[in-house]
């Protein structure tokens, strides 16, 4: 019995293995009032996950449509104020205190999914 080719998946102008793409990541983000400082962390989360090298579908929503969403969400990154009042439905929960900070924004995301791996 003849056995089919084996198959790989590789780039046809180097001929260099391809790695599937990973799935994206799904990220609420979450103010205090209303959208505007949802809509913030949205923006600079958008410019902190390339270069963890991750691919996500980010949204910004408010708290009661936040707290629906959750549980269908990996991570939310919220105003600390809202924190506890996520933690109850939401995975995992992360505090951005400056919406405008790449820097925390990123941390935050990147500590989220060291803790989704732990979970998972």
């Amino acid at each position: 019995m003849t056995q089919p080719p084996l198959t790989s998946t590789s780039t046809p102008e180097t001929g260099a293995p391809t790695t599937p793409p990973s799935p994206a990541v799904r990220i609420i983000t979450v103010g205090p009032s209303g959208l505007g400082v949802s809509l913030l962390i949205e923006m600079t989360a958008r410019c902190a996950t390339p270069p963890l090298g991750i691919s996500a579908d980010i949204e910004a929503l408010d708290l009661a449509s936040a707290q629906q969403a959750a549980p269908r969400a990996d991570l939310l990154l919220a105003s600390p104020e809202l924190v506890d009042a996520l933690a109850s439905v939401a995975p995992i929960v992360r505090p951005i205190r400056d919406p405008l900070d790449v820097a925390d924004v990123t941390r935050q995301i990147s500590l989220a999914l060291g803790q989704r791996d732990a979970i998972a």
